[in-house]
C-alpha cells in the first residue's frame, strides 16, 4: 500500500513475468485527496514512494506498521 503523512492513496501491486518483476499502482479514488495525490503521481511521478506491507482479509486491510521507501523510475512517457 502506497502511504503519505495523509494516510493511504494507492496499492502498489508486483507482478512477476518469467524472470522479471513489474508493479503497477493502483489509485485509490475514496474521496478528492487520495484522488488528487495520485493525479499528481501521474502528471510528475515521485523519485520515491513510501509503502506498507497490507493484506486484505475479508472486509478490511490488514496493513503492517513497518514502512519501506522504493525507489520509482523515471519514464518519459512523452
Amino acid at each position: 500500500m502506497c502511504v503519505s503523512s495523509e494516510g493511504p492513496w494507492a496499492i502498489l501491486v508486483h507482478i512477476k513475468t518469467g524472470d522479471s518483476a513489474h508493479a503497477v499502482i493502483v489509485p485509490l479514488f475514496e474521496d478528492a485527496e487520495r484522488a488528487a495525490k495520485f493525479l499528481r503521481f501521474l502528471e510528475k511521478p515521485f523519485p520515491h514512494i513510501e509503502t506498507k506491507l497490507a493484506r486484505y482479509e475479508r472486509d478490511h486491510w490488514d496493513v503492517l506498521q513497518e514502512s519501506k521507501v522504493h525507489k520509482w523510475p523515471a519514464a518519459d512517457l512523452s
